[in-house]
């Protein structure tokens, strides 16, 4: 629950509830039509009677959509840096001695195929991101 949840209005009515709430209202049927729940109820009522309240949802939508790509973006860029220092990583250990070599070498491919797996689970998690919206 965020802080408007426990808020009143001057006129002493609640300007706000808590999330769980929507729960209790989903679980609430009607006796003669079990599928027509107190949340369809509500939700029906407050389209007819203040439609511009429901709006929030597509706000809600917009803002969601912005945050996934920023939050998609950051993790592309943060996959692309970690694979061009591993690259540049790579090009210094051909250069480097043959001890430098077999010390480092395992370890640089094992990070390359992890930030391969990583990049592979990005794609799959996009793909998915996709397939919800």
């Amino acid at each position: 629950s965020s802080g408007i949840n426990a808020e009143y209005g001057e006129d002493g009515l609640v300007k706000g509830f808590k999330l769980g709430a929507l729960n209790q209202l989903k679980m609430m049927r009607a006796p003669r039509q079990p599928s027509l729940t107190l949340l369809h109820f509500v939700t029906q009522s407050l389209s007819q009677t203040h439609p511009e309240t429901l709006s929030f949802i597509v706000e809600l939508r917009q803002y969601l959509e912005e945050c996934k790509k920023k939050t998609m973006e950051t993790i592309d860029e943060e996959l692309r840096n970690i694979d061009t220092r591993l690259r540049e990583i790579r090009s210094l250990l051909v250069m480097s001695s043959k001890d430098v070599k077999l010390r480092f070498t395992e370890s640089v491919v094992d990070a390359g195929k992890r930030v391969t797996n990583l990049k592979n689970r990005r794609k799959l998690l996009g793909n998915r991101i996709n397939d919800l919206a």
